[in-house]
């Protein structure tokens, strides 16, 4: 490259010179334009929270509001989201600030099924859950729609892609605060903007824990995967099988317990769960255990094999945000063991290694994932069938898939390289063919003067 820029600037000895340094420049040119998009800069540098709302779309994690400190509500209003599509360092993660959210904390949140706009609940002084568009970045009350009573946190929120209806388990209800356990299950159709209402089964039966718990959609099962917490104000589990699995099937409007094989993770609450892209892996990190210590223990159930693994203990942490994202596990945010905020650095595990990395690498195949489809119905698919429970292992559930989904294309990065690329070989060979008619010209010259 030393060569080439000096040769430039002096007199060259021939057209093939001048060729070679043209070539050697745009050569240069289009290999910069390639790996500009690889090196992502940390545009946008957040303030770290406990306890904020999280929700995944295929290439992105969002995350909102949370509280700025570890022993106190200092709520903020937050908004931003990870871009999965591009590399970066644990200390500089791609973050992108959008429009503020309701400052609030322990809330959830959850995307409609074509991933366009974001829901979130239990916002402060009212009812009613806001939604966000994060395609033009714009947030609005939706006063049509209107919970009993959204006041408390330790409420979860899971989208069904299949019909595009949002659970919400323990709900929102003033029933709540007359029976001694979480009874109301809430429904919310984003299409329709309507809530449906029913019933749980006994605890006793089935979902013994219905507070402070975590879920996730299973899509190898097709399912809501639940998994401990508490219960409202301390009380005692129902079930013998504290640490059970409970799971939620959308299409059977069944309720079950899970037949888990082996060791089991103890009992915790404020912990971190996620599942992988396929739905084959689900995994808890983190969370406060029954005598009040943090850990950073982390486990992986096998959704197909039905059995706990432990992995390699990281930091203890506590209300942090997570996603999985290819074999990567990210970790973000909460509060540690000494009950002070986390230190910013994104945690990254490497699932098949069982090593914390510096490194996050998008996955090869996020590139080619397109967006979901809009579901397209004018009202409600309220299920028909009575919402059941029970003790009994619901077997099944796999679908087969290959766990890439659908999400949004990094267009304007394909388009960058493929632009640069094309843009590249047009210039070199404009100068290529411009040096040939010169040359030719000169060759002729030199001829004519020769004869």
């Amino acid at each position: 490259m030393t060569w080439a820029l000096r040769s430039v600037t002096q007199a060259l000895p021939s057209r093939q010179a001048w060729i070679s340094t043209l070539v050697t420049l745009c050569l240069y040119a289009i290999l910069l334009t390639i790996h500009l998009p690889c090196t992502q800069a940390q545009s946008f540098i957040p303030q770290m929270v406990s306890a904020p709302a999280f929700a995944r779309t295929i290439t992105k994690l969002y995350v909102a509001g949370g509280t700025t400190s570890a022993t106190a509500f200092v709520n903020i209003q937050q908004f931003m989201f990870l871009d999965l599509l591009v590399p970066f360092t644990s200390t500089a993660p791609a973050w992108t600030q959008l429009a503020n959210c309701p400052a609030q904390h322990s809330f959830p949140a959850a995307f409609s099924s074509d991933e366009k706009i974001l829901y979130i609940f239990h916002v402060p002084g009212t009812n009613s859950p806001w939604k966000y568009s994060v395609t033009d970045n714009t947030r609005q009350e939706v006063t049509a729609a209107k919970f009993g009573n959204a006041e408390w946190g330790g409420i979860g929120a899971v989208t069904d892609p299949n019909s595009g209806l949002i659970f919400l388990a323990g709900g929102y209800d003033d029933i709540n605060f007359r029976v001694p356990y979480m009874k109301i299950f809430n429904t919310f159709d984003p299409v329709s903007e309507t809530i449906h209402t029913d019933d749980l089964p006994p605890p006793e039966r089935v979902f013994p824990i219905r507070w402070s718990y975590k879920n996730v959609w299973c899509k190898t099962r097709s399912s809501i995967i639940y998994w401990r917490g508490v219960n409202r104000d301390g009380q005692a589990s129902f079930s013998p099988v504290e640490n059970g699995v409970t799971e939620f099937s959308p299409s059977l409007m069944g309720w079950y317990t899970m037949s888990i094989q082996g060791l089991s993770p103890e009992v915790r609450t404020d912990h971190c769960m996620t599942a992988n892209d396929d739905g084959t892996k689900v995994v808890v990190y983190g969370g406060s255990v029954r005598n009040g210590t943090i850990v950073g223990e982390l486990w992986i159930l096998d959704v197909v094999a039905s059995t706990w693994t432990q992995g390699r203990s990281g930091p203890p942490r506590v209300y942090c945000a997570c996603t999985i994202a290819g074999d990567q596990l990210l970790i973000w945010g909460g509060s540690s063991a000494s009950k002070v905020m986390a230190p910013s650095e994104m945690l990254i595990y490497n699932l098949v290694s069982s090593e914390y990395v510096n490194q996050y690498t998008p996955p090869a195949y996020y590139k080619d994932l397109l967006p979901p489809s809009a579901l397209r119905r004018a009202t409600a698919p309220w299920p028909t069938k009575t919402l059941t429970g029970g003790a009994v292992a619901r077997s099944g559930g796999a679908d087969g898939s290959d766990g890439k989904g659908s999400g949004a294309t990094r267009e304007e990065t394909n388009s960058a390289i493929i632009g640069g690329v094309i843009g590249g070989v047009v210039l070199l060979g404009t100068f290529a063919g411009i040096f040939s008619y010169d040359g030719d010209t000169i060759d002729n010259k030199n001829k004519g003067r020769e004869q």
